[in-house]
């Protein structure tokens, strides 16, 4: 695995001095018909809707970080 373009994965490979270690991706998806910038998509507030969703997502984070460990 690479880094993807992804700053922040390409200075963790740096920093380890290797690609294997485990990772937990969660996407974007703007949504049907929706054409936006990517960074505008992802710097933006989150809707009332994503936040609701992001208790379930945190939840399934959790039980994945702790089988992981």
């Amino acid at each position: 695995r690479g880094d993807a373009g992804h700053n922040g994965i390409k200075s963790i490979i740096e920093q380890l001095g290797t690609k294997e270690f485990r990772r937990l991706r969660i996407g974007i998806e703007p949504g049907e018909g929706i054409i936006l910038d990517t960074a505008d998509f992802v710097l933006r507030r989150f809707s009332s809707d994503e936040q609701k969703k992001l208790t379930t997502v945190f939840s399934h984070l959790d039980s994945e970080i702790k089988s992981i460990l």
